[in-house]
């Protein structure tokens, strides 16, 4: 096995030993991304990582920390000002530091906090490609003052991030932890000492890389500003040879396709998903439901937003537009002699599992009573 990929190889199952990620692609992904930071300079664009899940808990902090213990230069965004990073990231060297941000959401999650934070954001959207610029304009004689900006960054939140950062991220959704999901403790001491090595090992393979990096022209299966985001990773994926291409087309593929789905609406989507389940529970969970008589059942709990949701009420193509960032979508059902569409049992449990507490985040209150069909 080449360098490379042995050093790829410990990054990946760092990750996968401290973090519960959705699938082997996310980890091939967080992987390359990880490496990328310590040659960042041999590159035109900084794709940015983004780490976002529908409800918290479900481990985005523990991603960073563990991102942080490997990349090169981190730095925290919680103890650092929007002013401190112009500086720091101009005086940066031919590598820029790596900034991590956590809980976005509180930053970024509506527009009037947008606003409070666009020099943030101005700074993230900038620093995506090397050559770009951010300027301010200073002190009392208003001098106009330009600051390069080119920088790696991972962000992590609840719910979606705005469409400017998100458009030049790799874009991983994670899921809260369920029954039979283990991961190693994480602890300074012993997990910090390893992810050092872990860096050392990276910094050292990657530090005469730069010229060969910047020469590879890799054949990407993503397009347009898609292409921006992972040629960057492709290139270290070829550099480091044996399965990485292969792990690097399909990661491409496969997360470019999944970041175009519904936006993730947490808390009222959580909501919904307590709802269903009540419903499912008064009609002593059976196998399948049909959608016209899920929307029936939800019109009819007391209290509840549905029955006049966007003023005509909660339909099919919108419960499953809600479901969809908790991977549960409608599929055919039989009802007597006729096939309908409806949602399984089987493909909820998994939801409520993770997102939902025990007895159930939202109380639903009582249904009037509708047969089955």
């Amino acid at each position: 096995m080449s360098r490379g990929a042995v050093v790829l190889h410990a990054v990946r199952s760092a990750l996968q030993d401290y973090c519960v990620l959705p699938s082997a692609t996310a980890l091939d992904a967080i992987t390359l991304w990880t490496a990328l930071t310590h040659v960042s300079g041999a590159f035109d664009f900084a794709p940015r990582l983004v780490i976002k899940s529908v409800e918290k808990r479900s481990g985005k902090t523990r991603v960073l920390e563990v991102i942080d213990g490997m990349s090169h230069d981190p730095i925290r965004l919680v103890n650092a000002s929007v002013a401190y990073l112009f500086r720091r990231v101009e005086l940066a060297d031919e590598v820029p530091p790596t900034l991590l941000l956590d809980e976005a959401d509180a930053l970024f999650g509506s527009p009037r906090q947008a606003e409070r934070n666009e020099d943030l954001r101005g700074l993230l959207n900038s620093g995506f490609q090397r050559g770009v610029v951010y300027g301010r304009v200073e002190g009392r004689s208003l001098q106009p003052r330009e600051y390069r900006t080119f920088a790696m960054a991972a962000l992590a939140g609840i719910g979606d991030l705005p469409d400017t950062i998100e458009d030049r991220a790799v874009v991983i959704r994670i899921k809260r932890r369920g029954p039979g999901e283990v991961v190693k403790p994480f602890r300074s001491r012993d997990g910090g000492a390893r992810l050092g090595r872990v860096r050392d090992e990276l910094s050292e393979w990657l530090a005469d890389k730069g010229d060969v990096l910047a020469e590879l022209r890799p054949d990407l299966p993503v397009h347009d500003r898609a292409a921006d985001v992972w040629e960057p990773l492709t290139c270290i994926a070829h550099l480091a040879g044996e399965d990485w291409p292969t792990r690097a087309r399909g990661a491409a593929l496969e997360l470019t396709a999944m970041q175009y789905q519904s936006s993730v609406e947490s808390s009222f989507a959580s909501r919904l998903l307590n709802d269903i389940r009540h419903v499912f529970r008064s009609l002593d969970n059976p196998k399948s439901v049909p959608t016209a008589f899920l929307l029936d059942r939800l019109s009819a709990l007391d209290e509840a937003p549905w029955r006049t949701l966007n003023g005509s009420g909660l339909d099919a193509r919108t419960l499953s537009r809600r479901l969809a960032p908790f991977d549960v979508r409608p599929v055919s059902v039989r009802v007597g002699t006729d096939i309908v569409r409806g949602y399984r049992l089987s493909d909820l449990i998994d939801a409520w599992t993770r997102y939902l507490e025990p007895d159930g985040v939202t109380a639903a209150t009582s249904a009037t009573s509708v047969p089955l069909l």
